[in-house]
This record gives C-alpha cells, structure tokens and sequence, in this order.
C-alpha cells in the first residue's frame, strides 16, 4: 500500500530507467496554455508591448504603436481628401492607390510580426467609446482574421489599378466609395467590441451598394436589392 500511494502522489516508476518526475498536479496549466492564464503564470512578461492596455483581457498581446489602427484609417483620412480634392482622373486615382498602398504595407508588416505561437488576440488596442452602456473602441486580430487583414490590404491596390484601367465616368465617387469600403471591410476583421463590429459592418453596405448600383453592368439595381 505504501509503494502504491507512492508511485501514485510522486509519479515513481519502478523500473531501473525511471526517473522522479516530481509531484502531479492534475490542475496545472499547460506551457501552451500559459498565457491565456497569465493572472498565475505572469502573462504580462509575454507581452511583446509590455505592460497591458486599459481594457485588456489576460493573453491579449499589444503593441506599443497603434499599428491596426493606422491601417484602418490612413486610407480615410489621407485618401478621401486626396480623392475629393483632385482636379484631374489620374490624380483621383493616384491619391486613391497611395493610400491603398500605404495600406497594403502595414497589413503586411502585422503579418510579419504575428506570433504564430502565441495564444489569444494580438496586436490589441483598447479605448473606452460609450462607457455607459460597456461599449468600446477594441480591435485585435487572431490566426484567422490575420489573414483576411493581408488578403484585404493586398486586394486594395489591385481594385483601385483595375478601376483607373476601367472606370471612366464618376471617378471621383467611385474610388471615394472604394476607399470607404475598404475602411469598413478592414474594420469587420479587427473590431472585437461587438457594437463596433455591427458599425463596420453595416457601413460596408453603403459604399457597396453604390458601387453596384452605379458602376454594375446588367441587371445591376437587381443585384443591388438582392
């Protein structure tokens, strides 16, 4: 009975090649696990930005610059205005494919620098929007929609190549909607605050809407309903 209560609380194996393995712990984190239950295993340390932000949850790593921020709303801020301001067809769509670009290249640094053996979201922003109601600015991304976040920056500067190729009536609006879309489509992929998932959502289906309705070919308006 002692030899039994032994082997089962230090894990001993008789044989010769047996080693102690110490005492077992059926409740112990595994290492892969460790950084979602960072509260007992010092997550803070894993962090790539170092201390958490406010509004974080354990095993959500940030950055120290707002990287998914910036290649959120570059296009919309620096792109828009370029696009509505410009006098001629080929400054519309310069404006349009430089901040597209400028896009492109941050989608695809965060990529880069995505740990792929870490846990839990990355690359997190937080920053109280409606504290009142528990509704916040939150974005993030995980192995999943890391991925939607390259297709959809890489994607951009192709459509707005292939519309300058094509496009030739309402410049001017069409790549002021395609900039708009692209906006909201990133912001789909990286909000984690579900209130501001449903903006971005439902602000994609304007600029597409128009895009479709004007810019279609046959049976476009039908398109458009559907």
């Amino acid at each position: 009975r002692r030899s039994r209560r032994w082997n089962r609380k230090w894990s001993w194996k008789p044989d010769s090649n047996a080693k102690w393995a110490g005492p077992t712990y059926p409740d112990r984190t595994s290492p892969k696990l460790r950084l979602v239950n960072g509260d007992r295993h010092g997550a803070h340390n894993w962090w790539p930005g170092g201390v958490p932000m406010s509004g974080m949850t354990t095993g959500e790593a940030a950055l120290d610059f707002p990287f998914l921020s910036l290649g959120l709303w570059l296009p919309l801020v620096v792109g828009l205005p370029l696009v509505l301001l410009a006098k001629n067809r080929n400054a519309i769509a310069l404006g349009a494919l430089g901040a597209t670009v400028l896009q492109a290249a941050i989608t695809i640094l965060l990529t880069i620098r995505f740990d792929r053996q870490a846990s839990g979201y990355q690359f997190v922003e937080s920053a109280d929007w409606i504290p009142a109601l528990g509704i916040s600015y939150k974005l993030g991304v995980d192995g999943i929609s890391i991925l939607m976040v390259l297709l959809t920056g890489i994607l951009g500067p192709l459509v707005v190549g292939a519309g300058w190729l094509t496009i030739h009536r309402r410049e001017r609006e069409f790549f002021a909607a395609l900039i708009v879309l692209q906006t909201a489509m990133l912001g789909v992929f990286i909000a984690l605050d579900f209130i501001l998932f449903y903006v971005f959502w439902e602000l994609v289906l304007i600029p597409m809407y128009l895009l479709i309705g004007i810019w279609g070919h046959e049976r476009r308006i039908y398109a458009t309903i559907k």
